[in-house]
């Protein structure tokens, strides 16, 4: 990000962006494995629920950032103009502290040495393990259904990050601050509630249910209350009844990251939960792509229409994969996969 603050051209900021996105691809595959080595099986809905939650406290923040600086550019608001450049600036900053405070504060924890016996050296060796990884994690039907319901559930979340905004300015003529606060607050207070929330009923499952994936009935009952919540919030007639509905939709379908994280990973063991994190993350290239087919859905037919069909039918979608993962067996536990390990 300092790099893309301090770019001199074009090439160089495409370059930046690039070089930033192959460095943050490393951070949720290693932050979610660092939680499962930290806390107890019992314990991990709400602990990936609470790292989940700056998701939402970040985009409240870039939300209500360029609204601000986009209000001050037209009043000629000096003090306010932050610009693209600093905001990549400040970020990079607080990355930069947040990873040198990772690094004084947590250490390695202490696994299991595994031996893995290959023949082509250690670049062979590492492609070996990378494969034996993928191949665990695709080969625990768990795992699979998670990642499939993860797919599903995040064709809804880039729809409404990517269509919603418009539909709203499109159809309610209102100042781009007002807006702003009011999507900023169903963001942010909505999502951190309900993650914390859905890792905490997480837990309490996990716990009084010997079924060993009974956390995926809280994205279920999360993603079936949000289908026709989303669907009132687009139909209504005022900016404040859309985002009033808007809120309570958020509150029901932002409960799934924590317990899908906890169930996913919980039925893996400890070195195979970083590659499947990266395929978690992998996944949402799906959510991204769907977005190139409604852009023409949306030209034909109105964004609101589009928003109808594509945002419940994603939900609902989802909740069929959740309820498949509800019934599942679960995949024989391993040791790596249970207890915290010691740092």
């Amino acid at each position: 990000m300092l790099l893309h603050g301090a770019a001199p051209s074009v090439p160089a900021l495409i370059a930046s962006r690039l070089m930033h996105g192959v460095g943050a691809a490393f951070c949720s595959p290693v932050a979610s494995s660092l939680i499962a080595d930290a806390f107890a099986p019992e314990q991990r809905g709400l602990a990936y629920s609470i790292y989940a939650s700056g998701l939402y406290v970040g985009t409240a923040l870039a939300i209500l950032a360029s609204s601000a600086s986009a209000f001050a550019g037209r009043a000629a608001v000096p003090g306010l103009q932050l610009g693209w450049r600093a905001s990549a600036w400040v970020a990079g900053a607080v990355s930069a502290l947040a990873a040198a405070a990772l690094i004084l504060t947590v250490p390695e924890p202490q696994r299991p040495a595994t031996a893995v016996r290959t023949g082509g050296g250690e670049f062979g060796g590492a492609l070996t393990g990378s494969a034996r990884s993928i191949r665990n994690v695709l080969g625990c039907r768990s795992a699979l259904l998670a990642l499939c319901a993860v797919a599903a559930r995040l064709c809804a979340g880039y729809t409404i990050i990517s269509w919603f905004p418009a539909h709203c300015k499109a159809r309610f003529p209102v100042g781009e601050c007002a807006f702003a606060a009011l999507y900023a607050t169903a963001v942010c207070a909505g999502g951190v509630a309900a993650s914390l929330l859905g890792g905490l009923a997480s837990d309490a499952l996990g716990r009084r249910s010997d079924a060993p994936n009974a956390r995926a009935l809280v994205p279920l009952v999360g993603s079936l209350l949000a289908a026709p919540l989303f669907l009132v919030a687009v139909t209504r007639s005022s900016l404040h009844g859309t985002m009033g509905w808007f809120f309570a939709h958020v509150l029901c379908s932002e409960c799934w990251l924590g317990p899908t994280v906890a169930t996913m990973l919980g039925s893996l063991p400890a070195d195979a939960r970083g590659t499947a994190q990266g395929l978690f993350n992998f996944v949402q290239l799906g959510g991204g792509l769907l977005q190139v087919i409604i852009a023409p859905a949306a030209a034909r037919f109105g964004i609101g229409r589009a928003l109808q069909v594509t945002v419940p039918v994603a939900y609902l979608a989802s909740a069929a994969v959740f309820a498949a993962l509800l019934r599942c067996g679960g995949d024989a536990p391993t040791p790596a996969a249970g207890a915290a390990l010691k740092f």
